[in-house]
C-alpha cells in the first residue's frame, strides 16, 4: 500500500512492511523503544489507533505484557503500560492481572505504577476473582443474575403479610368449627348405637 500525500494519518501507518518490522523487533527492543520519549509514541499509535490492524496490537501487547513491571517502574514506559491494559481484551487483561499480582504492592508504591494501580483492582482480584472480572472487565459469573434476581426481589409489603396471617386464621377457625361438628355427629351415632344395644 502506497503512502497518500492527503491522507492525514502518518506514513507509517500505510505500510505494512514498517508494521511487520516494528512488530518483529526483539522483545528487548520494544522495551527499549518503550522507554524512549519519541519511540513510545510509536508504540501508542500502534495500540490505539482505529486505523492499525487488530493483529499488529495483539502482537505487540503479547510481547510487552511479561514485562509490564518492569515498564511500570519507568515514566515513560509505565504510560505504554497504561496503553497496553487500555487496548487489551477481557482474556488478556485477566492475564496481565494475573502476572501484575505478585508484584502488586510494589506496583501501588512505585512512583509511576500507582497510576495504573486503581485500573488494574489486583487486590480484589486477589480476594475476589469474580468481582473482579465483573468491575475490571465487565464480565459477569454465570450464577450472578440467579444471585442478583434473588437480592433484587422486593420483600412483601407489611399489609400482605398481615393479610396473609389474617386468611391463615379463618381457614384454621373453619377447620376446627367442621372439626367440632364432626365431632359432635360421631359421638350422636355411638349414642345411638349403644341405645340400639340395651
Amino acid at each position: 500500500m502506497f503512502y497518500n500525500r492527503m491522507s492525514p494519518y502518518p506514513w507509517f501507518l500505510h505500510e505494512r512492511k514498517l508494521m511487520n518490522r516494528l512488530i518483529d523487533q526483539p522483545t528487548e527492543t520494544l522495551i527499549t523503544y518503550s522507554t524512549n520519549p519519541i519511540a513510545s509514541r510509536l508504540l501508542d499509535i500502534v495500540l490505539t489507533h482505529p486505523s492499525i490492524p487488530t493483529k499488529y496490537r495483539r502482537r505487540l501487547i503479547s510481547s510487552l505484557t511479561p514485562h509490564l513491571e518492569d515498564l511500570l517502574a519507568d515514566k515513560i514506559g509505565s504510560r505504554v503500560a497504561e496503553r497496553v491494559w487500555e487496548s487489551a481484551d477481557g482474556y488478556t487483561k485477566e492475564k496481565i492481572a494475573k502476572t501484575l499480582v505478585k508484584s502488586s504492592e510494589s506496583i501501588r508504591r512505585s512512583q509511576y505504577g500507582r497510576y495504573l494501580w486503581p485500573k488494574l483492582k489486583l487486590d480484589i482480584m486477589m480476594r475476589r476473582p469474580d468481582q473482579w472480572r465483573a468491575e475490571a472487565i465487565g464480565v459477569k459469573h454465570h450464577f450472578a443474575h440467579q444471585k442478583e434476581a434473588a437480592n433484587s426481589a422486593p420483600a412483601p409489603a407489611v399489609e400482605e403479610q398481615e393479610e396473609a396471617t389474617e386468611e391463615q386464621e379463618d381457614k384454621k377457625r373453619k377447620t376446627d368449627d367442621i372439626d367440632e361438628l364432626f365431632e359432635g355427629v360421631v359421638e350422636k351415632k355411638k349414642k345411638k348405637s349403644k341405645k340400639d344395644r340395651a
